[in-house]
């Protein structure tokens, strides 16, 4: 498959194949007017595997503490309450890391 700037893509691996018995909880802490946030969300949109994760934006200027804590490190996603990215993530990290989370089912 060709991507849109004309570089031939990996085949991306089958979600088929997993078993899902629960979706991971993704969470992307930004600000209104971030740029860095609307890439991420454009990579985490890209990577094509939403059906093995609940996706929530928390807007760190709705929380004190959030505010305090995000301020110059947005955007930051968690994957089930754990760090997993700061700043910048390209689609096939993201979902390599969803992935792995889940293991193959048997049949």
């Amino acid at each position: 498959m060709i991507s849109r700037k004309g570089v031939k893509d990996r085949p991306k691996p089958q979600i088929l194949n997993y078993n899902v018995k629960r979706k991971m909880k993704v969470v992307i802490y930004s600000r209104p007017g971030c740029h860095l946030c609307e890439e991420m969300k454009s990579e985490i949109a890209r990577a094509d595997c939403g059906e093995l994760y609940l996706l929530k934006e928390i807007d760190i200027e709705s929380d004190p503490e959030l505010l305090r804590q995000y301020r110059y490190d947005i955007p930051v996603l968690t994957i089930d309450d754990v760090e997993a990215f700061r700043h910048r993530l390209v689609a096939e990290e993201f979902r390599a890391k969803i992935i792995a989370a889940y293991p193959r089912s048997e049949g």
